[in-house]
């Protein structure tokens, strides 16, 4: 099944924002003329997304390597588990 991605960036809700109201209705009636499409959304607002630091990226490759994982920072362990859960 093919996928339509609603990514909103928005901290109001649907019904006090403008934009949300017009991206929804444009969802609905997209959904309604493709039936082959799912629908997934992503509010970051409300998803962890983790701060993104040149020390995490630096240190990225050791994640493959569980041994060399166990030597990231605490602050890198916690971001690590959270990103496992995403």
């Amino acid at each position: 099944m093919k996928k339509l991605l609603y990514i909103s960036v928005n901290s109001k809700p649907e019904n006090l924002s403008a934009s949300k109201t017009v991206a929804r209705k444009f969802i609905n009636k997209f959904l309604e003329k493709n039936k082959d499409f799912q629908l997934e959304e992503i509010d970051l607002y409300k998803e962890h997304i983790p701060r993104l630091e040149y020390q995490y990226f630096e240190k990225r490759n050791c994640i493959i390597n569980e041994s060399d994982a166990k030597e990231l920072s605490d602050k890198e362990q916690r971001e690590k588990k959270n990103k496992r859960t995403m």
